[in-house]
């Protein structure tokens, strides 16, 4: 299974536009396997971005401002990943959106190599469930 790298929105306008920007450094990459969902930590039971979380068989790359163990925790406490893997990415440390994208990058693809399978994504390219 080829791994999905989860943007977590933020409502800080700072980090809204950083966000903005690595969506789009990220969209002039090939073959990675994108999308953008609200706050984590704010997604509902039954909100269309969470199911997707839920049913995504393949490892996910989360990226967002919260600690790493808090992302798996907060998706754990969900229900997603309950038997699978979860990559956290803490976005604080990264000084630009596109040092940001190099270590998702370099993460995706050495996710893609360690695995045994090479099937597509379920979600190719970037998507944003926003609302």
């Amino acid at each position: 299974m080829k791994p999905l790298i989860v943007l977590s929105q933020d409502p800080t306008p700072a980090r809204a536009e950083y966000l903005k920007e690595l969506t789009e450094e990220l969209t002039r990459r090939s073959d990675l396997a994108v999308l953008v969902v609200p706050c984590i930590y704010d997604l509902e039971p039954h909100h269309a971005s969470l199911q997707i979380l839920i049913r995504e068989p393949g490892p996910l790359l989360v990226a967002a401002w919260f600690q790493p163990r808090a992302i798996e925790w907060i998706l754990r406490s969900k229900g997603v990943r309950e038997r699978a893997e979860i990559f956290p990415l803490f976005l604080e440390p990264f000084q630009t959106p596109s040092t940001a994208a190099d270590e998702l990058e370099r993460q995706y693809k050495e996710l893609q190599i360690d695995s045994l399978e090479s099937d597509k994504p379920a979600i190719p390219g970037v998507q944003s469930i926003a609302e």
